[in-house]
């Protein structure tokens, strides 16, 4: 049974795959759009599912952008991608042809390829029938700089409409309709939510879901190249703003829930129900029923980069955050059809945005306290295990081919999170994955808790390494992470350039490691982010002296998270299970660390002088075993430290530093 929904789509280019992957998971979960507003690529998506040339939408949409897929006649440097674009693309836009004439031109290429591909895959006929989705495109009238929509119901939509949507200068040309220029309707609107409210009726704005998918993070990385600077130029401009317009979706929320209640206090008979303005304001009530796709930073770069391997990340990503989105949301989009009342108030509808106040504000949980300390220094992408399992992951930095990557590996109970302070520093020169394992935080958890043992991470882990594509890298573990990267020594050297072994040695010492299992999957629950700081300093807080508040606020922050309105620990409630109920065999850490000393494998140690896990007797044997070793303790932390200590930045350096070189 299929149920009727709104779509939104945003412009951006090549971006526009992501679209196609959340449009594959809205479809396969049985929602089918009855209106579709879009803009630019937005647009051009839309018209595909309202009128597909091959009949299924999903399927003339991948076929779409498989024609669209473009790859080079010879290899680019990952740096030239704009120079490339610039020479065209044979079934999207190409250059003009060299006139003789100095003939005079307001655009850069000719779209002559883009309408043929449309036709190709766009049924106009079916399109502009009654039988279609309501289709809204819009465009930006350039002598009036108005916003101006063109639907299915009230105009003939052709290739031409469509081109107008995206026709961005100067690249792309004005295109003519019905004696009028028109270019990219992103440049007034990219995200044309509005467009589709005001052609509501009551029922659709009581009962049907509104999904709307981003293609632009707000949050984004400060440039170091002038390729960087013209892509957050871009999110810059054509990111959503339509919430800020009501100071952040919470308020938009109430200004919904606000609307409803002026409603029933209008009379039936009152002449002012007749008036168009105030229908226009009563269609706002939709707001709440407003189901965002967010943006994936990772995925959605290089809004002219239509090479196949970033168009099908792009597409992969965009369906797991689709499949995320109706996962978070499917008790909202349950409610919103089936409620009998009409303005259900549904949770905050789009994550990036907060409200601000002219009154004293009120410290929201959910979106101001998880994010207090993110240094928003990262891309958060996915990767999907052999098994079938989805591990979040954070890329910081760029990196360079003659510096060896970073993966690093959390502890035990812990997550990405951790690792944050570290790696927003240390991503100043060099590329770091903060991988998430199986059962933490935005990772998958596991649905048989036995896989959380030692060697499904390492098969994980060294699966996730040959997904990278890097060269080999070092392995930095913090605890548990520690573990695996020496064990990695004996199993998988192939992708080992060093390891840091982060408050681990090859003894592990009984009183830390009960300490850790005791707390494992026992701690409770709290109402209050101050309850939680207590918790994290009742079971740690013998290994931090002179830690600030605020550290320790970061790290309740970086351990528990906001659920069903309690902050809940970041991991699986079954990897406690897994650890009294674990069978897998022993293994050696002298052994594997013997086997690093034959390689020559480059080491680092890093001990908190406090630890009750890691020995000062322990490391000093490591050393003797591996000369080469480096090892650093860390006063005033134990187990472990947080990594963003001066004396383990500068050792991590040094460390990196000497791999540099050696190489």
């Amino acid at each position: 049974m299929t149920q009727g929904i709104g779509l939104v789509m945003q412009g951006g280019g090549a971006l526009g795959a992501y679209e196609v992957g959340a449009l594959t998971r809205i479809y396969q979960a049985g929602y089918v759009p009855e209106i579709i507003t879009g803009t630019s690529i937005g647009a051009l998506n839309a018209a595909v599912i309202a009128a597909p040339k091959f009949g299924d939408p999903i399927e003339t949409l991948h076929a779409l952008w498989e024609h669209l897929s473009h790859a080079p006649g010879f290899v680019w440097h990952s740096s030239q991608k704009l120079l490339r674009a610039s020479m065209g693309h044979p079934r999207f836009f190409k250059l003009h042809a060299p006139s003789f004439m100095a003939e005079k031109r307001p655009s850069i290429y000719d779209i002559t390829p883009a309408l043929e591909t449309m036709e190709k895959f766009i049924d106009f006929e079916r399109l502009n029938s009654p039988e279609a989705p309501r289709l809204v495109i819009t465009a930006t009238n350039v002598a009036t700089g108005q916003i101006e929509r063109f639907s299915n119901r009230d105009h003939y939509i052709t290739s031409k409409h469509i081109m107008a949507s995206g026709s961005l200068p100067p690249g792309f040309p004005p295109i003519q309709l019905n004696g009028s220029y028109y270019w990219d309707g992103g440049l007034y609107d990219n995200t044309p939510i509005r467009s589709l409210l005001r052609i509501l009726d009551d029922h659709q704005i009581s009962h049907m879901p509104i999904f709307l998918i981003e293609l632009f993070c707000p949050e984004g990385i400060i440039p170091t190249t002038v390729e960087e600077a013209v892509y957050r130029m871009t999110e810059l401009v054509f990111e959503d703003k339509f919430w800020l317009m009501l100071d952040g979706d919470k308020s938009a929320q109430h200004y919904s829930h606000m609307l409803y209640d002026l409603d029933k206090l209008v009379p039936e008979d009152l002449p002012i129900r007749d008036c168009e303005h105030y229908q226009s304001l009563m269609t706002m009530r939709a707001l709440s029923h407003i189901i965002t796709v967010n943006a994936e930073h990772n995925a959605l770069t290089g809004v002219v980069d239509f090479e196949p391997k970033s168009i099908n990340e792009r597409i992969k990503t965009g369906y797991l955050a689709a499949d995320d989105a109706l996962i978070k949301n499917a008790d909202r989009i349950e409610a919103i059809l089936n409620e009998k009342h009409e303005g259900y108030m549904t949770e905050c509808t789009h994550s990036h945005h907060t409200p601000g106040s002219k009154k004293k504000k009120e410290v929201l949980m959910s979106e101001i306290d998880e994010r207090k300390y993110d240094s928003g220094a990262y891309e958060n992408k996915w990767f999907e295990t052999s098994d079938g399992i989805k591990l979040n992951y954070r890329v910081y930095g760029n990196g360079t081919s003659q510096k060896p990557a970073i993966i690093a590996l959390p502890g035990l109970t812990r997550c990405a999170r951790d690792l944050d302070p570290m790696a927003a520093q240390l991503s100043k020169s060099y590329k770091i994955y903060a991988l998430n394992l199986r059962g933490r935080d935005l990772s998958d958890y596991d649905p048989d808790y036995s896989n959380y043992n030692t060697t499904v991470y390492i098969r994980d882990i060294y699966e996730f390494w040959k997904f990278t594509g890097e060269q080999p890298v070092v392995l930095l573990g913090s605890s548990l992470g520690a573990l695996l990267a020496m064990l990695m020594v004996e199993d998988h050297p192939d992708m080992l350039a060093g390891t840091i072994l982060n408050d681990l040695g090859a003894t592990i010492e009984f009183a830390g490691m009960s300490r850790i299992f005791g707390y494992a999957g026992q701690l409770e629950d709290e109402d209050e982010l101050s309850a939680v700081v207590e918790t994290v300093k009742e079971h740690v807080g013998n290994q931090f002296v002179n830690l600030p508040d605020d550290k320790w606020e970061r790290m309740a922050l970086s351990m528990f998270g906001l659920k069903d309105g309690k902050w809940h620990h970041r991991y699986d409630d079954n990897l406690g299970v897994a650890l009294v109920e674990n069978k897998e065999a022993y293994r050696d850490l002298w052994k594997a660390h013997e086997r690093a000393a034959e390689l020559d494998l480059p080491i680092l140690s890093i001990r908190g002088e406090l630890s009750d896990v890691t020995s000062a007797e322990t490391i000093r044997s490591m050393k003797t075993m591996a000369p080469r070793m480096q090892a650093v303790d860390i006063p005033d932390r134990g187990h472990c430290p947080i990594l963003d200590e001066p004396k383990c930045l500068e050792a991590l350096e040094g460390f990196m530093g000497q791999l540099e070189n050696r190489a």
